[in-house]
């Protein structure tokens, strides 16, 4: 498989094509080649690397168009609901495709190692030294996140829902107790479920205090009595836990648990690594921040703005149906989408030592301990996260964050004076906007540049259909109440891109 994916044909179509589907039509094609060789009358004779790459190129033109996956996201949306490519470095992926050939250099404990195993037995010099000294596998990246987050401890899971549910079925010892929460800290998370339902599961009861805009800590204090066992806090609602008005801060509402002896758990659906204030993007916390305020466990995903996302994406076989998802989505209408996104992102526990260890010898920890090629993948992104400027340059989700507005307004420019000569188009501005990580949570932005296109005779529609069809799979918003414009917002392409959008939109602008 590492020779395979190897190959210039293969390598082509990963950059083009989801991932996944290319992963997964190998697998076949091997499959289909093993079963002939099996089942043959005679020596068979087996295809090179070359006559491979051919049969699953031949297998990938077969595949329903709805089924591509657009390449290039000019939607100013960092996290759209319809799929582009994904956000996981090179060096993240060659380390995959070599776990996955059986060539990896990462050696995964079983289940007993990984309980006996604790960072409290290391020494503290090689506890905090540099991925670079210590050999790889789960003492490696657990090493990097407590560096990277200041955390005494922490465990990895595969998914988000199994962090949350080993974390609260921990610090519950296993029981049908009270929990006490905000009301505006229950959402819906990115993957597709909410966090209430799993709490109600979890716990035999949700002492909901305040309301979306207005809880004091005389709410939290009033609501702490002898049965409550855990307080829960989160940032994934629309408000920001930082942001709501006439809401105490966590250090407040984790001093109210710590008087009254009971654990503070954190979900953190939005928090980085390093700041991202810099880059214009306010009201994301660190890790660091949100340990350091007094949560005792803090549950985290490593994908979305923490770069190592495993997704595969299953739609219908109409495309017609995945255009009008990708401009309906691009003009923030609510309509039942064709598309499923399915996202595997791993997660993190981080936080005190004695629960960290508890949860390791839960009896439910094997279940959510992850594969050898995503402890590599994960291994690779937080060796890049320890220096913010590697991270800038080599995880593709913080080059598009560094990317300056200097930076965008050149390229918004030269792009703008490009189209301007296209027959047919009556005005092309450049002027300054912001971009937002998802719809569904609008007050993160940060600022931008684009590109907005006047046509004198298509409509947006049109031209935003035809793009989605150019061989490219440009994907652009429609501009509100202005039926003839597009907008090309450039916080979302990375700058290998603007010449490829420069001549898809040359050839639909010019009904080439």
């Amino acid at each position: 498989m590492g020779e395979l994916f190897s190959s210039p044909k293969l390598r082509s179509l990963v950059n083009r094509w989801n991932p996944a589907t290319v992963l997964g039509l190998a697998k076949n094609v091997l499959d289909e080649v093993t079963a002939e060789a099996m089942n043959a009358a005679s020596e068979h004779r087996m295809p090179d690397i070359s006559e491979l790459s051919e049969r699953i190129a031949a297998k990938l033109k077969k595949v329903p168009a709805g089924k591509k996956r657009p390449l290039v996201n000019a939607t100013g949306v960092l996290f759209p609901a319809i799929p582009f490519e994904t956000f996981l470095p090179l060096k993240a992926m060659d380390r995959m495709i070599a776990a996955l050939s059986g060539e990896s250099d990462i050696t995964i404990p079983n289940h007993d190692e990984e309980n006996g195993s604790d960072l409290e037995s290391r020494p503290e010099a090689e506890t905090a030294s540099k991925s670079s000294a210590i050999k790889p596998g789960r003492q490696n990246v657990v090493s990097m996140i407590c560096e990277l987050t200041d955390a005494p401890d922490a465990v990895v899971v595969n998914t988000h829902a199994g962090a949350l549910t080993l974390a609260v079925c921990s610090l519950l010892g296993g029981e049908k107790r009270e929990i006490v929460a905000n009301v505006a800290d229950f959402y819906e998370t990115t993957t597709g479920y909410r966090n209430d339902d799993l709490l109600n599961q979890l716990c035999g009861t949700i002492h909901r205090v305040g309301t979306v805009n207005q809880t004091t800590p005389h709410d939290y204090a009033g609501a702490i009595t002898g049965k409550t066992a855990l307080v829960y806090a989160s940032n994934g609602a629309d408000a920001c836990f930082f942001e709501r008005r006439n809401v105490p801060e966590l250090a407040a509402v984790a001093g109210l648990a710590r008087k009254s002896g009971i654990p503070l758990l954190f979900d953190a659906e939005w928090g980085t690594f390093h700041p991202t204030d810099d880059y214009g993007l306010k009201n994301i916390p660190t890790f660091r921040e949100l340990l350091k305020q007094g949560s005792n466990l803090l549950v985290f995903q490593c994908g979305l703005l923490n770069g190592c996302d495993f997704e595969a994406v299953v739609c219908n076989d109409d495309s017609e149906a995945v255009k009008s998802e990708a401009i309906e989505n691009t003009t923030g209408k609510k309509e039942e989408s064709p598309l499923r996104r399915l996202s595997r992102s791993l997660a993190v526990i981080a936080g005190d030592k004695a629960r960290i260890r508890a949860i390791r010898k839960s009896p439910l920890f094997p279940m959510f301990l992850p594969v050898t090629h995503e402890w590599t993948a994960l291994e690779t992104v937080l060796g890049l996260f320890l220096n913010r400027d590697i991270a800038e340059n080599e995880i593709p989700i913080w080059q598009l964050l560094a990317t300056s507005c200097e930076n965008l307004k050149l390229r918004a420019d030269r792009i703008a004076l490009q189209l301007a000569a296209v027959p047919g188009v009556s005005k092309v501005e450049s002027v300054p906007c912001s971009a937002m990580l998802t719809p569904l949570r609008p007050r993160y932005t940060m600022p931008a540049w684009q590109v907005i296109v006047t046509h004198d005779l298509k409509t947006g529609a049109e031209i935003a259909n035809a793009l989605i069809d150019s061989p490219a799979g440009v994907v652009v918003s429609l501009v509100p109440d202005q039926p003839r414009q597009i907008a090309i917002n450039l916080r979302t392409v990375f700058a290998k891109y603007d010449m490829l959008i420069t001549e898809a939109c040359g050839r639909v602008l010019s009904n080439e």
